[in-house]
């Protein structure tokens, strides 16, 4: 991110929104199984929250 190309607060806050939107929705990471940082909550919730099965 360079700050120098923004004229105001709001291009900052534009750009850090932008920039965070993209690590997380989009940025595969090689430390999460080649997923999302959200693809891998969801993942991990999934498993949690799974209903024992009855014996």
């Amino acid at each position: 991110m360079n700050f120098l190309s923004h004229r105001n607060l709001g291009d900052v806050e534009f750009a850090t929104v932008d920039s965070v939107d993209s690590y997380n929705n989009r940025r595969l990471h090689s430390t999460l199984g080649m997923m999302t940082p959200v693809e891998f909550e969801h993942a991990h919730f999934a498993i949690l929250n799974l209903e024992p099965q009855p014996a």
